[in-house]
């Protein structure tokens, strides 16, 4: 199990049985944010914690949002170049709650690849893909509820 997607047993792990969900969708719209927003958010909650700011290529170089005139597939994934300075996102990031968690999960591979970049390409990949998959989506979960309650 990656910890990618929890909805099929989510009845089973619920950790506030009959509580209403939290969902941020409506405030950023009416706040006015964009997926720019949303990414400039996620990494001030990184650089916050201490961690390394995205590089000028990983601004210059992500595809945040759809682009026009051309097909793509819009999973959402994080790039390390292997360069020491070109990492990337791929994401057609809406706003919404979800795109947002998936903004902060797929940061958190980008600081992942920023902390291990001076070592070894064989030092590079988590001991354990699963882990990493939990710790950016748990991160992600993390700063959504904070941020908003």
């Amino acid at each position: 199990m990656w910890s990618q997607q929890w909805n099929n047993i989510y009845d089973l792990v619920e950790p506030f049985s009959g509580k209403q969900r939290i969902d941020v969708t409506s405030a950023m719209v009416n706040k006015g944010w964009d997926a720019l927003r949303m990414f400039n958010e996620s990494e001030q909650f990184f650089t916050s914690l201490g961690l390394i700011p995205m590089t000028p290529e990983f601004w210059r170089d992500s595809m945040i949002v759809r682009p026009e005139g051309r097909e793509v597939v819009c999973y959402a994934s994080a790039w390390d170049f292997y360069n020491r300075r070109d990492f990337r996102i791929k994401m057609c990031t809406e706003v919404t709650q979800d795109d947002l968690q998936t903004v902060h999960h797929e940061m958190g591979h980008i600081e992942y690849f920023l902390q291990y970049k001076d070592q070894p390409v064989a030092f590079r990949e988590g001991a354990n893909p699963g882990w990493v998959v939990t710790a950016c989506r748990q991160t992600g979960r993390g700063e959504v509820t904070t941020c908003w309650t």
